[in-house]
């Protein structure tokens, strides 16, 4: 039976917390809401699922997949910078490849992951590309920085497909928008 309580070892002792006994068969602590009632039925919900996954009557991948779903992307936005961090990426790169994702997070107003569309990826990308006269160099890098995060969802478990797999780079080739030159002498000195 899960049992809901006040923890007196932090500051914020609005919140309750619940125990319950999970699907293999250890006691886990939660956080819950600041109101009593609603997390005695998350705790007895958290335990009822425990027990249909014990009993096999629910896939626990499934309820994975449903728990990463119901979460704000911006949280998993966080965690993508962290794996990001932890890898050992350069500041700047981690900065630009989360410039680009949170441009088309907010532009398109993606929610949570289930959100994420192909095609409004693909129109906002080549709206951008045509009022900001952006070289199919730039587009690329955009899109490569939100697949990069789709893929990285795909990965860790989050999505069974990744939404943006269809979506291709553009051809760089051809004229440079901005030329390289050599440096002429006052440049130098």
């Amino acid at each position: 039976m899960a049992n809901v309580f006040k923890r007196t070892d932090i500051k914020d002792q609005r919140r309750w917390y619940y125990r319950y006994i999970d699907e293999s068969g250890k006691a886990r602590v939660r956080a819950g809401f600041r109101d009593k009632k609603q997390t005695e039925r998350l705790a007895i919900e958290r335990e009822e699922t425990a027990r249909r996954i014990r009993e096999g009557l629910v896939d626990p991948a499934e309820e994975r997949l449903k728990e990463h779903r119901a979460r704000p992307i911006c949280e998993h936005v966080h965690e993508y910078q962290a794996m990001l961090t932890a890898r050992k990426r350069t500041q700047t790169h981690v900065r630009n490849t989360l410039s680009d994702i949170q441009l088309a997070i907010k532009t398109l107003g993606w929610q949570r992951i289930g959100d994420i569309n192909a095609a409004e990826l693909e129109h906002h990308l080549t709206t951008l590309r045509t009022d900001r006269d952006w070289s199919p160099r730039t587009y690329n890098s955009h899109l490569v920085a939100c697949k990069s995060f789709t893929s990285w969802l795909r990965r860790t478990g989050r999505v069974t497909v990744d939404p943006l797999a269809m979506l291709s780079r553009m051809k760089e080739s051809g004229e440079r928008k901005r030329p390289r030159r050599a440096l002429s002498e006052t440049e130098i000195t």
